[in-house]
């Protein structure tokens, strides 16, 4: 795509600002991979990994000895790569091994370098801007703090929701609200990113546009749970979220 009128193009500085930070990002990562971040939810994460290696994907959401499933079936099959990497998740059951835990934290930290793309990439016109924002992503604490020492999956479905911020600002809005939909199926967190989005439907395609975003979202959704359905996994996960919502943190949850 050719540069906006009016836009300047790259320039030294912008490339080393840009360079600089995804050398510090990535160095910053990879120190804290092997790291105990949050490990009571490592070792509950392992322990989902583990009934996946040993019985299957389709079995998660009926009930594991880790605790209740509350990541959607994105996350999932995310766990179901983990688990065809490493084959020592067939007699792991918890994060006590630093390679363990540092494979468990690679895919949100990949999913923060995807962040900081986005951003590059939907401001590639303004390269100064470009090369900062970028550079803020992936140094500000609250994205390797989250992703790389606490072992959360916070990028991953943020991820999704950036990228369907840029395929609607490009005019994609069907793919927009596919990547909405895996955004949900990945945490329910998600689900916030629902009323703006709704509201940019409504706005640029009225009625229509608002179903259709709800027909593609729902095929979307749809298909991501077929492996599960035969073991009620849809229902399961709203049972383990229930569980979550109103016994383990009902407080905070309120």
């Amino acid at each position: 795509m050719p540069a906006a009128a009016g836009s300047v193009g790259w320039t030294r500085a912008d490339r080393l600002i840009l360079a600089g930070a995804v050398l510090a990002g990535v160095a910053i990562r990879v120190a804290l991979l092997p790291s105990d971040g949050l490990r009571g939810d490592l070792d509950q994460f392992a322990g989902w990994i583990h009934h996946i290696a040993t019985r299957g994907l389709g079995s998660l959401y009926a009930g594991t000895d880790a605790g209740p499933v509350t990541f959607g079936p994105v996350m999932a099959y995310v766990w179901s790569l983990l688990a065809a990497v490493q084959p020592a998740f067939g007699t792991v059951v918890d994060a006590s091994d630093p390679a363990i835990r540092a494979l468990m934290k690679v895919p949100a930290s990949l999913a923060d370098l995807g962040l900081a793309g986005l951003v590059v990439f939907a401001l590639r016109d303004r390269p100064r801007w470009a090369a900062l924002s970028g550079a803020a992503l992936l140094l500000v604490p609250a994205t390797w703090y989250v992703s790389a020492w606490w072992g959360q999956y916070e990028s991953i479905f943020a991820l999704s929701g950036l990228a369907a911020v840029v395929a609607a600002m490009r005019g994609r809005q069907g793919l927009a609200a596919a990547l909405v939909a895996v955004a949900l199926m990945t945490k329910p967190q998600a689900v916030a990113f629902l009323v703006p989005f709704a509201a940019w439907f409504w706005a640029t395609g009225g009625w229509r546009g608002i179903a259709r975003a709800v027909v593609i979202g729902s095929v979307v959704v749809a298909v991501l749970w077929l492996p599960f359905i035969p073991s009620g996994g849809p229902a399961g996960y709203l049972r383990n979220l229930g569980v979550y919502q109103n016994e383990i943190f009902n407080v905070l949850s309120l």
